[in-house]
């Protein structure tokens, strides 16, 4: 539990950076759960991989080749 609690405080902190580069035109929402799968799948947490899983299919993002 205490990982979670600190994946999940971390999270919250770094949203604003998202928020302030999407403001400024820097990132797309789609460029943004690209990065977000990713980080999701090298944390390993099923809450998010789903939620972002999600989201992605939602903006019809296409499997990531690399």
């Amino acid at each position: 539990m205490g990982e979670f609690y600190y994946l999940i405080e971390n999270t919250f902190k770094s949203m604003n950076n998202f928020k302030i580069a999407k403001k400024k035109g820097l990132i797309d929402e789609k460029f943004k759960e690209k990065i977000m799968l990713a980080v999701t799948e090298v944390n390993g947490c099923e809450i998010c991989n789903t939620y972002h899983v999600k989201t992605a299919t939602a903006l019809n993002i296409s499997k990531i080749k690399v």
